[in-house]
């Protein structure tokens, strides 16, 4: 199994932006019966989830860290054996299998990497683009995730769904 993973928190609005990326999806996504769709939300977003065709695990309270990298405290790790990342604005246009595939090694597949684009980060070093992971869920990749994961130029620990999806 693997599964398409995002994160509801923020304004009230994510929750009708969430809608539209899970519509996007299920028209243009093609995803099969192995691939399931998982939100990490707050109790008060995942009431306005109910029907959805997705499976929510919930929290009481908002941590202001990073939610998405809680991927593995989640438990999720021990239910599939691919997990895709996209925040809730990432828009999907083809089959999702395609990008699934991609992921044969024991490293963090990222978008390339991009500059800050705000002061006062210009003079910091371009940054990996987490709007859009994939990873395995191998106990490698569990004992470094996230705290070990670093930019690296040589591309040893990161890899990009860019350059090495099929043309």
């Amino acid at each position: 199994m693997q599964c398409i993973f995002t994160t509801i928190f923020g304004p009230k609005e994510n929750v009708d932006m969430f809608n539209t990326m899970l519509q996007n999806i299920y028209i243009y996504g093609n995803l099969g019966l192995n691939t399931e769709i998982v939100v990490y939300t707050t109790t008060e977003y995942a009431e306005r989830l109910v029907g959805h065709p997705v499976k929510v695990l919930t929290t009481s309270t908002y941590d202001p860290v990073d939610p998405k990298l809680d991927i593995f405290t989640l438990g999720i790790g021990a239910l599939y054996e691919k997990v895709l990342y996209l925040d809730i604005e990432i828009m999907v246009r083809g089959p999702v299998q395609a990008i699934f595939d991609v992921c044969q090694d024991d490293i963090l597949y990222t978008m390339d990497r991009v500059p800050y684009l705000y002061p006062p980060y210009d003079s910091e070093p371009p940054y990996i683009k987490w709007g859009v992971m994939l990873y395995n869920t191998s106990s490698t990749v569990q004992s470094s995730f996230p705290n070990n994961l670093v930019c690296d130029d040589t591309g040893a620990g990161f890899g990009s769904l860019r350059r090495q999806l099929p043309a």
